[in-house]
């Protein structure tokens, strides 16, 4: 193998892929290492996404002023397996990112989460009782999914008018991830008119399910 290892990747990278098999050797013992060195392509992604993912702990404190400016109050944040939320307190990010293939651009997408989470709080959508509302029909997890888009159009179109800047680079990064529905042009405006509030999201919510 050392000679595809030559071929593909360059001399510090096959150093890494050297100190890992001896590694698993030790740890796992002869076929764990085999395993490692005859699965070149696996190593090489998982080496090329470590190069450029972004751990939460490395950027807490920069995004904790971020998040600070924003609210005027200081707000924790929390490393979560469990998604993205906020308990109106804390606001939940994941331990690491990298679903972009730039280490800034990964940053920019904790500030995009936060963000995101402030515009809960700071726009109103907690001022109604989600749960109750989406349980009211017959698929609660897919009316809490519209409601999450509906109020996602709502706040987007607020931050664009909050945070220009910032919500360029968003929808610069947007091209990356897929939007799972659309809205009639008529909910669309409503709900980016910045007169708008949460209750046209609930109010589009039974419109539109």
């Amino acid at each position: 193998n050392i000679p595809t290892a030559f071929a593909r990747m360059p001399e510090e990278t096959i150093e890494q892929w050297i100190v890992q098999a001896m590694d698993l050797y030790d740890r796992k013992g002869l076929m764990g290492s085999v395993r490692h060195l005859v699965d070149i392509d696996n190593f090489i992604a998982l080496y090329e996404k470590r190069l450029y993912s972004l751990y939460l702990d490395e950027v807490t404190e920069v995004l904790s002023r971020f998040i600070h400016g924003l609210s005027g109050r200081s707000l924790k944040l929390a490393q979560s397996d469990q998604g993205i939320f906020t308990d109106t307190e804390t606001l939940f990010l994941p331990e690491i990112l990298h679903e972009l293939p730039e280490r800034q651009d990964n940053f920019i997408l904790y500030k995009a989460m936060l963000v995101h989470q402030w515009a809960q709080l700071w726009f109103g959508t907690w001022r109604v009782d989600i749960a109750s509302i989406t349980n009211a029909y017959p698929e609660p997890k897919k009316a809490l999914l519209l409601f999450h888009y509906l109020e996602l159009t709502r706040l987007d179109a607020r931050t664009a008018h909050e945070l220009p800047g910032l919500y360029r680079e968003m929808v610069r990064l947007k091209k990356h991830f897929k939007e799972d529905c659309t809205l009639e042009t008529r909910h669309r405006e409503r709900l980016t008119a910045l007169s708008a509030t949460v209750q046209d999201s609930v109010a589009g919510l039974a419109e539109c399910y």
